[in-house]
């Protein structure tokens, strides 16, 4: 927990849109994973936390970071 609120991930997140309806829901949302170039730019300016981990990936390239896979 950060500051009393669930922490989230968001995974394929767009623009950023149902993360808004997460946050309002009490989540912070501490990492995000998105390709489109332009999307991850939206989320960095919108959500200047989130600016070190918005830049376009691809999910396999985190999954084995998450799940520890080899």
């Amino acid at each position: 927990m950060i500051d009393g609120k669930a922490i989230s991930i968001s995974l394929f997140a767009g623009a950023f849109g149902l993360d808004l309806g997460i946050e309002q829901a009490g989540f912070h949302t501490i990492s995000v994973v998105e390709k489109d170039r332009d999307a991850t730019k939206t989320i960095a300016l919108n959500r200047p936390h989130l600016q070190e981990s918005a830049v376009p990936r691809e999910i396999d390239a985190i999954l084995q970071d998450l799940l520890n896979l080899e």
